[in-house]
């Protein structure tokens, strides 16, 4: 089944909105259960330090719970945290698709008066039934590294 670049940008919008609106529920069918999250290179799972092939491990650093995870420690970090998607391309991946573009976070960080704005390039991978499996952000460091402090507030 080949899922259009309307639908999945569709099904997109709808987690970008809950986001919004502080919500850390996903659109039905869009996230696999093991879809993996990277932040300028390194994966949510080897920055917690322990083995990819610990149980614990996969449970929190893939799929939903990550989402849920890494979601809460923006909002926590931005409690007023906007998300906006740029234009995004598809393209072809070995097995299944690709959104590449741009997307903008905005937002007043914990604990300082300057209001935060991050350009960073996405990457996102869908295997063919449109679930995605990979999510990819680069983000210019000393804007995480602002992200960072904030969370420690």
């Amino acid at each position: 089944m080949t899922v259009s670049t309307g639908e999945t940008i569709e099904r997109l919008a709808s987690l970008v909105s809950l986001f919004n609106r502080g919500s850390l529920d996903l659109p039905d069918a869009l996230l696999d259960r093991n879809a993996r999250f990277r932040l300028n290179g390194v994966s949510y799972e080897e920055s917690l330090g322990r083995s990819p092939d610990d149980p614990l491990v996969r449970l929190i650093a893939r799929g939903p719970g990550a989402y849920r995870f890494l979601a809460k420690a923006v909002h926590y970090a931005i409690p007023d945290a906007r998300l906006t998607l740029g234009a995004l391309t598809r393209c072809s991946r070995p097995s299944g698709f690709g959104l590449e573009g741009s997307a903008t976070l905005t937002g007043a960080p914990r604990g300082s008066a300057e209001p935060f704005a991050a350009d960073c390039d996405v990457a996102l991978t869908f295997d063919v039934s449109g679930h995605l499996v990979d999510v990819t952000v680069k983000l210019d460091e000393g804007l995480l590294a602002r992200l960072r402090a904030a969370r420690a507030r």
